[in-house]
């Protein structure tokens, strides 16, 4: 799995984006947003309202009612974070592209379930949780984060290669120190801090409560105090 940071000096970890290879978030989904067209017919009036404005719970209504258009538009909005949210708890990012795909597949065919009134993400983010623990579970992979940094030009010229070197190297004892936690801990850390997923969304997606959310997330900063203290010393 690879953390990459777009930008200037990793402040705080909500800073770091999750994208591997560079391209992946968007390449992986590629061809997906028409692999329910295939004898489906929009109802009347569907296509016209749809937009960047449509939320996704008319997208839902509009996409059990035959509408493709609908469900495009719904993988768009969410691929993005979906394939995030795989490759952390799956851990692998050819992995991750399966996951997100078979997840969204099982979206499709649920959809009939989906309650319109509760918010679309956290319903599809259980989905691909539950998809990236199976495929991680399959293969007995352990969990472990690697950092590639990639620095936009624009952003990246005011910094000196003096000043990039040393975050680059405080982004590396960051990453040691979270792959040293639990793999419990660490996936949370993964999801709440890396993707930046709620509480809520992230109990949701490791169907887990959300007190095991608060509790794993408090002993995992803990342990990350404790050795990045002990690394200074």
């Amino acid at each position: 799995m690879v953390i990459k940071r777009w930008g200037g000096f990793v402040d705080q970890p909500s800073d770091l984006a999750l994208c591997h290879p560079p391209d992946a978030c968007s390449a992986a989904t590629n061809g997906w947003t028409h692999f329910s067209e295939a004898g489906r017919q929009a109802p009347p009036g569907v296509g016209a309202v749809i937009d960047e404005h449509t939320n996704d719970s008319e997208l839902v209504v509009a996409a059990v009612g035959g509408s493709a258009e609908a469900f495009s538009a719904l993988i768009r909005r969410h691929q993005v974070l979906a394939h995030r949210v795989a490759y952390v708890v799956s851990g692998s990012a050819s992995d991750a592209d399966d996951v997100t795909q078979d997840a969204f597949v099982k979206a499709y065919l649920n959809l009939h379930r989906f309650r319109t009134d509760a918010p679309f993400r956290p319903w599809l983010l259980a989905i691909v949780g539950n998809e990236a623990r199976n495929r991680r579970r399959a293969v007995g992979r352990r969990l472990h984060y690697e950092t590639k940094v990639r620095y936009r030009t624009e952003e990246a010229s005011g910094e000196t290669p003096e000043v990039e070197v040393m975050a680059s190297a405080v982004r590396d004892v960051l990453l040691d120190a979270v792959n040293a936690l639990p793999e419990r801990e660490r996936t949370v850390v993964g999801l709440r801090y890396f993707v930046e997923l709620t509480e809520e969304e992230t109990a949701r997606a490791l169907r887990i409560p959300r007190g095991t959310v608060k509790s794993r997330m408090s002993r995992a900063l803990r342990r990350l105090r404790t050795n990045l203290e002990d690394s200074d010393g």
